[in-house]
């Protein structure tokens, strides 16, 4: 356990910043919008023992959109790494070479891939956390995401895997982060006046909340929204 610990720590420090690669992007200062390209260069150093990728989706880069210091950038290569929390930006430089980047959580407000929005948001604890976000009403759905990373437990096997994207639920309204797990945990949120209602909705639309597609999660908060 303590070495796995160890190799945990070790990749989340490596995995973005070389000695010479972390520092402020060169970029900002010569042309490129400063609003955009500016974070700190990223370089990947996982061990070839390593199986998997800490990404929500995909290693690849795929195009979405970034809002940021409320200005909306569209058609930009991002990646999200959910084991760390991080947003990547891969870009050209001046000189036609690749770059990729850490967008600022400072500056950041929403981006989006593949069709889901995800904005910082602060969970209770003063500190802003990344959160897919479904629905855009008073009430809406958080999932957060993330990766754990682990050692292999095959026989003769002495590497390190990433898990499967994991994914927390909440409702979040005026009263903060409610977490739910299961359709009942999802209906106790509710007043008792509108709970009957919210289970006929769960039942007539055979939604499972733990198995449910985004689009049917924002059916339902909407109608939840409308009661």
């Amino acid at each position: 356990m303590r070495s796995t610990a160890i190799i945990i720590m070790h990749l989340t420090a490596i995995s973005f910043c070389s000695t010479l690669s972390c520092q402020e992007n060169p970029d900002t200062v010569y042309g490129l919008d400063p609003v955009l390209y500016n974070g700190t260069l990223y370089a990947s150093y996982l061990p070839g023992n390593v199986n998997g990728h800490p990404y929500l989706f995909s290693s690849g880069f795929e195009p979405g959109y970034v809002i940021i210091k409320g200005r909306k950038f569209d058609n930009v290569l991002l990646n999200y790494d959910i084991f760390n929390q991080k947003l990547l930006l891969k870009y050209q430089d001046l000189n036609g070479s690749g770059r990729i980047i850490l967008l600022s959580q400072a500056w950041m407000n929403v981006f989006s891939l593949q069709d889901k929005q995800f904005e910082y948001i602060d969970a209770g604890t003063g500190q802003k956390k990344l959160f897919q976000v479904i629905g855009n009403d008073t009430l809406k759905i958080l999932y957060s995401w993330k990766k754990e990373l682990s050692l292999s437990n095959q026989a003769g096997n002495t590497g390190y895997y990433f898990s499967d994207p994991v994914k927390t639920m909440y409702l979040y309204g005026n009263n903060g982060l409610y977490r739910f797990r299961n359709n009942r945990n999802f209906i106790d949120f509710f007043y008792p006046e509108i709970k009957s209602k919210i289970a006929i909705y769960l039942r007539e639309n055979r939604i499972n909340v733990r198995k449910a597609s985004d689009r049917n999660m924002l059916l339902l908060i909407n109608n939840c929204n409308e009661i």
